[in-house]
């Protein structure tokens, strides 16, 4: 996609774009894996963390990794997925005896 983003606004009058993007020499594909960008914004106000709270940390390491395009297939773990369906799936941590919830 980094070809598409170095056009000149207005270089292109078309109201369709169709993405031919592979990894593979002589093949064209329609579609692509990816290629959206979503930025979030929300105005919080911070807070000091209370003395009583645990702070945790949770890692995801020892994936295999690969493209989102062309390795999609091989069904291999994504980081962001593992770790958010753990914590979605954790109900009570405990941390030196004493339990949180």
């Amino acid at each position: 996609m980094d070809g598409a983003r170095g056009l000149v606004p207005g270089t292109l009058q078309g109201k369709t774009l169709i993405n031919l993007d592979t990894e593979e020499w002589g093949h064209f594909y329609l579609g692509c894996a990816g290629g959206v960008d979503v930025e979030v914004r929300h105005d919080y106000a911070q807070e000091d963390v209370p003395p009583d709270y645990a702070l945790l940390r949770f890692e995801v390491s020892g994936l295999r990794g690969g493209h989102s395009g062309i390795d999609i297939h091989l069904g291999r773990g994504n980081a962001i997925k593992l770790l958010a369906e753990a914590l979605r799936d954790l109900r009570v941590a405990r941390c030196d005896g004493v339990e949180y919830r």
